[in-house]
């Protein structure tokens, strides 16, 4: 664990964002511990260095070094870089850490990051504004039919669901696209990476007739969520081959490639 940690505030671009990182960390351990919340109220700016190249990356919350554990130091998504790489979705995309993964990994490629919780998207925002007019954030959560849904957050962290769980707050309105909607922005071009990470909506938004679109999928299946099976899930892409599934936590990180 402390190895991890040590890990995280190493991508700090320099000494000063190391320190800030440090600093942002062990402030939120100690304001969680005595009670008072594990978040920011304002967002904090650090530069990060990754293979090289350095980012922005604002966060808010203690959970928010996790993302930055998981996106760039155990490289949850990890692939090679591919500049033949063109259209990505991200599904679910928090504050941005695949994100800036995905714009890192796949310089010429164009983003949709797809997030509807309020919160997550002012970070998404800014964790994207660096990336210019090829990352393109829809304020919206994704279902199986377009207009309103309610979402449900999950704890103190960002993480929320159109599926209601045990211990969830209460919930609040969001607006609601299908995945045809999202796929409708690539104008009927094949969709080259999508990322996936709902919360247990997953098995509502996929139909065989938009998976034949994606070459590649990656992302997180919830079936304790959803009360469905993974191999449902991957049943939805029947041209697809299954090339990695992995059992993390409650969560299923699930790897798909086209036949």
């Amino acid at each position: 664990m402390l190895n991890q940690l040590f890990r995280v505030f190493s991508l700090g671009a320099s000494l000063g964002d190391k320190l800030k990182i440090t600093c942002f960390y062990a402030i939120l351990f100690i304001k969680r511990r005595i009670g008072f919340g594990s978040t920011f109220a304002h967002p904090w700016r650090v530069h990060i260095r990754f293979e090289g190249k350095v980012y922005e990356f604002y966060l808010a919350a203690l959970l928010d070094i996790h993302i930055l554990r998981e996106m760039f130091v155990d490289e949850h998504y990890r692939m090679p870089s591919d500049e033949s790489v063109q259209r990505v979705i991200d599904l679910g995309s928090n504050i941005g850490g695949s994100l800036v993964y995905f714009a890192h990994k796949f310089p010429h490629a164009r983003i949709i990051a797809v997030e509807p919780h309020p919160f997550c998207l002012h970070l998404l925002r800014l964790n994207a504004k660096q990336f210019g007019d090829r990352v393109e954030v829809v304020a919206a959560a994704v279902c199986a039919e377009a207009g309103e849904v309610t979402l449900y957050p999950n704890g103190e962290h960002w993480s929320a669901s159109v599926i209601h769980r045990r211990g969830d707050s209460s919930g609040f309105a969001v607006t609601c696209m299908t995945l045809r909607d999202i796929l409708g922005r690539f104008e009927g071009d094949q969709v080259d990476l999508m990322k996936c990470d709902i919360e247990g909506a997953e098995f509502d938004v996929f139909t065989p007739q938009e998976t034949s679109r994606i070459r590649r999928f990656i992302g997180e299946v919830h079936p304790t969520v959803a009360k469905r099976s993974v191999a449902e899930f991957v049943a939805l892409f029947p041209q697809h081959h299954l090339i990695r599934e992995d059992a993390v936590g409650e969560h299923v990180h699930v790897e798909l490639v086209i036949e």
